[in-house]
Formats: C-alpha cells, sequence, structure tokens
C-alpha cells in the first residue's frame, strides 16, 4: 500500500501495517478519491505542530550512523558529480 503525503510524510508502509496509519486516509473509490476515517486501528490523526520533525530525526540519525569521514566522502562525490553534470 502506498502512500504520499505533502513534504516529508511517509511514501510506502508494509501491508501489515497499514491499519495503523493516520487518519484521514485518501482512498480511490469507483473511480473517486475519497477520505477515509473509519479505521479502528488508526494511531489517529497526526497534528501539523509536530511538522516534519519524525523525518528530520530519521535524517539526522542517518548522518549520525554514517560518522564524519563517510559523510564528508559522500559530500564530496556529491558536489564533484553536481559540477560535473552543471557543465554538460
Amino acid at each position: 500500500m502506498a502512500e504520499a503525503g505533502p513534504g516529508a510524510g511517509p511514501v510506502a508502509v508494509k501491508e501489515g501495517l497499514s491499519e495503523y496509519l493516520p487518519v484521514p486516509r485518501i482512498v480511490k473509490r469507483n473511480d473517486k478519491f475519497e477520505l477515509l476515517e473509519d479505521c479502528p486501528k488508526s494511531i489517529g490523526r497526526v497534528r501539523s505542530f509536530f511538522g516534519n520533525f519524525g523525518i528530520l530525526v530519521r535524517a539526522y540519525t542517518y548522518i549520525i550512523s554514517l560518522g564524519g569521514r563517510v559523510l564528508r566522502s559522500r559530500a564530496e562525490w556529491r558536489c564533484s558529480t553536481r559540477t560535473i553534470f552543471a557543465r554538460n
């Protein structure tokens, strides 16, 4: 089941976890999109107050797990490929 949201929200989830997704959910029925709110096992609504906090924590954790040396080499590689593509 694929989910899409604004900005840095979840884009995919395994089928076994889909019943816990927040509401409202967008579902397609009879070639029309509807909001589905009747989901008993859902974690409920996610308030905008928290914004992208979870995604930012995930990104920060990934950066920290790389370590300084690996992060630097990946950043340098990315800058060099950008320069190559900018010239073409």
